[in-house]
């Protein structure tokens, strides 16, 4: 089975009030924040079981986003991950 993987994508949003979203669509004073962290929470609560459950399985996990929040798995670049 799959011993290593690496996550992309899943990295939630910052809270910053210059500039909420990889792509700036949420910045500006009428950011929903309320729901950018229920945003979060939710990935941060997945994580929290896939992790557990790797663990279990002896599955590496990587974080391969630049900026994310989630803290879970060691970071590396994609490039390192391909290798």
């Amino acid at each position: 089975g799959i011993k290593k993987i690496g996550i992309i994508g899943q990295d939630g949003h910052k809270i910053d009030s210059n500039n909420n979203n990889h792509y700036g669509g949420y910045t500006g004073p009428d950011q929903h924040v309320d729901k950018i962290k229920l945003g979060n929470s939710r990935i941060v609560a997945l994580q929290n079981a896939i992790k557990k459950h790797a663990n279990k399985t002896g599955v590496e996990i990587y974080n391969l986003s630049n900026d994310s929040v989630i803290n879970h798995y060691p970071d590396m670049s994609v490039e390192e991950f391909l290798k």
